[in-house]
């Protein structure tokens, strides 16, 4: 392997309908934004979702915690079937669910049958962003692998900066439910595009599966430092995201009284720090070591949280106090991304979909527990959020401190 992304690093990965490896990539990101999708494109039309199924705000963001909790559990089972049985037949089940449930979500009458759906997409969305990582890990090698995860990764985190924008335009030309609708288009192409084009990457299935060899395999993992460390760091990073787009529209829309296509412009234009960071990426891992670049994203990440906090609680409510430290974290975001993903799975080849879930799991886990922690935190709710943020780094410059030296 040369380093290079080239047609030399994706030979194989189907065999009858060869794509060039731009394309591919390209392809694999809107696979591995399902998710990003399902959580994001729908967020400036909360207010009107509460008030269609009859619920209020906290009702309304039930219906992204329970998206999380669903998506995190289900990736547990999606890792190991791709282990055993192959990516493709996983991936394109898992693309065809999506895109009937974000249907069935379109035309939800109630909250409660809004929550079923909801979990439903959950389970198909979670095939796309597991087996992504999984495919990257059996097509790629050494620097490879670092900047096919830093291309990707950095658009699915840039995803909830576009997605609310453009739900943002949807929502007020055709009512929240085209957003649904728009979701199940854009799996239905993409489940279209993987048959077509994406053939199985795994050459080397395991023999069995069972719940106990499950079990034992994310306990091996766990308790891992090599895996764990990078993987706690990213996870703890997308924690802190979930948390400032689940606030936000309340502060945003309901306290400053942004139209929800004002709101879509503010995360979209905070998309430039996350590709910044996901562009220096491979090059700071070169030349400072992977184990230092990841260090001095995490620390970029706390800067920004340290400094929306110190805001948060000597001045009133604002647009820019809101919006410039998160920048910061966003930054340090995109430059964690890729490489403490790259980190996780790299020593695992053998075992990359039950790796990929993991991740996805801690992922989704941290999701939920921040989206919830920053609406139960017995403070202030404008004081909330920051703290959440800043909690979210120090404990991934924490937890990252575990990890062995490999660079």
């Amino acid at each position: 392997m040369n380093g290079q992304i080239g047609a030399d690093s994706v030979a194989g990965h189907a065999e009858s309908r060869p794509l060039g490896p731009g394309a591919l990539l390209a392809l694999l990101t809107a696979l591995s934004a399902f998710g990003m999708l399902a959580t994001n494109l729908y967020l400036p039309s909360l207010p009107s979702l509460a008030r269609t199924l009859g619920t209020d705000a906290r009702g309304a963001q039930a219906t992204l915690s329970v998206f999380l909790a669903g998506f995190a559990v289900a990736q547990l089972i999606a890792g190991p079937l791709s282990d055993r049985y192959g990516r493709r037949p996983v991936l394109l089940a898992g693309a065809a669910l999506y895109a009937a449930a974000s249907a069935l979500c379109a035309m939800a009458q109630s909250l409660d049958a809004m929550l079923a759906f909801r979990v439903v997409q959950a389970i198909g969305a979670c095939a796309g962003t597991v087996l992504v990582r999984a495919i990257l890990r059996d097509l790629y090698q050494g620097p490879a692998l670092t900047r096919a995860f830093a291309i990707i990764t950095t658009f699915m985190a840039a995803a909830p900066g576009f997605s609310p924008l453009i739900g943002g335009v949807i929502e007020t030309g055709w009512g929240w439910r085209a957003n649904f609708i728009a979701i199940a288009v854009f799996a239905a192409l993409a489940g279209l595009a993987a048959w077509r084009w994406i053939g199985e990457t795994n050459r080397h299935p395991i023999s069995g599966l069972s719940p106990a060899a499950m079990a034992r395999d994310y306990l091996l993992l766990l308790v891992r430092p090599a895996f764990i460390g990078p993987a706690a760091a990213v996870a703890l990073a997308l924690g802190g995201l979930f948390a400032y787009f689940a606030a936000t529209p309340a502060l945003f829309v309901g306290q400053l009284g942004l139209t929800p296509a004002q709101f879509g412009l503010i995360p979209a234009g905070t998309v430039p720090a996350v590709f910044l960071g996901g562009a220096l990426a491979p090059g700071l891992a070169r030349r400072l070591g992977e184990r230092t670049a990841i260090f001095l994203a995490l620390a970029l990440m706390m800067a920004g949280g340290a400094l929306m906090t110190v805001l948060f609680m000597t001045q009133p409510p604002g647009l820019v106090m809101a919006i410039a430290p998160f920048v910061l974290f966003l930054l340090g975001l995109g430059l964690v991304n890729p490489l403490a993903t790259a980190a996780a799975v790299r020593p695992f080849p053998h075992h990359a979909g039950t790796a990929s879930a993991l991740i996805g799991f801690l992922q989704m886990a941290a999701g939920t527990l921040t989206t919830l922690t920053s609406t139960l935190l017995p403070l202030p709710s404008n004081l909330a959020l920051p703290v959440t943020i800043l909690a979210c780094a120090v404990l991934g410059i924490g937890l990252y401190a575990i990890t062995p030296r490999q660079d």
